[in-house]
């Protein structure tokens, strides 16, 4: 999926969530999005950190990532991403959706580690971000 900077749109909705999408339709009641994304932000000690994460669950479990409909009664404010969120946007949206290709749990299963400890799981990171 080929994503342009001025094809994704940055919002802040009333729930208070901000999300990230690629606009696929537009019209007087609903902004259709693909590739949706929350951003959440961190304050660590003299500088805020931000991480993003599918908004709906599901989203980039398919081969083709299901579009998503939001009413602008539920959008208090939108604009253009900066350009260094727009390029975490876009790993982000590249690991989800390569993510979403693995298709056993012997594939899930060779991604982690071996030693889970009581219910967690140590998985062994791909990048870092």
């Amino acid at each position: 999926m080929t994503i342009e900077i001025d094809q994704v749109l940055h919002f802040k909705i009333t729930s208070g969530d901000e999300l990230l999408g690629k606009v696929i339709e537009n019209d007087d009641e609903y902004i259709t999005l693909d590739a949706v994304v929350v951003v959440q932000r961190m304050f660590n000690g003299d500088s805020y950190l931000f991480t993003m994460k599918p908004w709906m669950l599901q989203q980039f479990e398919v081969k083709e990532p299901k579009s998503i409909s939001i009413a602008y009664d539920h959008i208090m404010a939108i604009s253009q991403p900066q350009s260094l969120v727009f390029e975490q946007y876009l790993s982000t949206v590249g690991y989800l959706s390569n993510s979403s290709e693995m298709d056993s749990d012997s594939e899930i299963d060779d991604e982690m580690d071996s030693d889970a400890v009581g219910n967690l799981i140590n998985f062994k990171p791909k990048n870092m971000h």
